[in-house]
């Protein structure tokens, strides 16, 4: 129970929509503006079709990649855009594992997103 705040409010990810727009979810696949607690496979979900979130000025490729707690935590569309980024995964969960290193290593992948300006 101790650890659904950390599921529900930080950012698990971010996702690109189609119209070019950023937004971030949580452990439970929802944007963080949704506060309901139902789990959502993501496998199962599109891409987000609608303007929520916000641009990104200059973020590069290399900048998502180095965001990712790994290359297999980018998820690409058949076109071989970036469209999900996951920050962390079930073996770094800093809530989980309690490792200060993995709190480090979350905060700086926010860090590193945090230092781009935004266009709506």
């Amino acid at each position: 129970m101790k650890s659904r705040f950390f599921r529900s409010n930080m950012p698990f990810g971010i996702e690109k929509s189609d119209q070019g727009y950023w937004t971030s979810f949580n452990n439970y696949f929802k944007t963080l503006e949704d506060q309901k607690l139902t789990f959502v496979d993501h496998d199962s979900l599109p891409i987000l079709q609608h303007r929520l979130g916000c641009k990104f000025v200059g973020l590069e490729d290399s900048d998502l990649i180095g965001m990712a707690c790994g290359l297999e935590m980018v998820q690409r569309d058949n076109t071989d855009l970036i469209r999900r980024v996951f920050f962390y995964n079930d073996l770094n969960n800093p809530t989980k594992t309690k490792s200060t290193e993995d709190w480090k290593k979350y905060f700086s992948r926010l860090k590193l997103l945090s230092k781009f300006s935004i266009n709506r």
